[in-house]
């Protein structure tokens, strides 16, 4: 699922990707002089989550199931990632350090990379990017706003929805 790339004149904005089951790099520019913006993606069952250059900059980015997450290029001013490898995480001054967190999503065998609901690693873990001077987006991959800015390209909402006694519903009523 590609929700956002954009290139221009070596310039990569890459935000709200699911990508999975790639041998090679599952997000990379491939261009060692670029300058890329990774910025709340999810990457799963790849050989190498991300790869860029020295000039790349990830924020709340997720890489679970790799043979290596960040392999190569994230510069050290990359912050609020996730990696299930130790020490793996371009993530200088949140959470536990560099240790590995494990990410729970709504279904992997059925590819849907959501955020479950008793993710504790991700929800609400992300810096907010609404003002950042890089990328600035204030959505997710299904266009639904952020609010508590969770790590990777899902912001899980958790809307509970209780009905007592007789109620009716007229018009269009969609319930997620």
């Amino acid at each position: 699922l590609a929700a956002g790339y954009l290139c221009d004149d070596l310039l990569f904005y890459i935000y709200n990707n699911i990508s999975y089951g790639f041998g090679g790099s599952c997000l990379g520019t491939g261009d060692v002089d670029s300058t890329s913006y990774f910025s709340n993606n999810t990457v799963y069952d790849c050989s190498i989550g991300y790869s860029g250059s020295a000039l790349s900059l990830g924020k709340n980015n997720i890489a679970q199931n790799c043979t290596n997450g960040y392999a190569e290029g994230l510069n050290s001013s990359s912050d609020y990632n996730i990696s299930d490898i130790a020490s793996d995480a371009p993530n200088a001054t949140w959470s536990t350090g560099n240790s590995a967190l494990t990410v729970s999503f709504a279904d992997v065998g059925n590819y849907d990379f959501h955020l479950a609901p008793n993710d504790t690693a991700a929800m609400g873990a992300g810096t907010d990017l609404s003002s950042d001077s890089n990328l600035a987006f204030s959505t997710d991959i299904d266009g639904e706003d952020r609010s508590i800015w969770c790590i990777g390209a899902d912001e899980f909402i958790n809307n509970f929805y209780k009905f007592r006694g007789t109620n009716t519903f007229r018009g269009t009523v969609k319930f997620k």
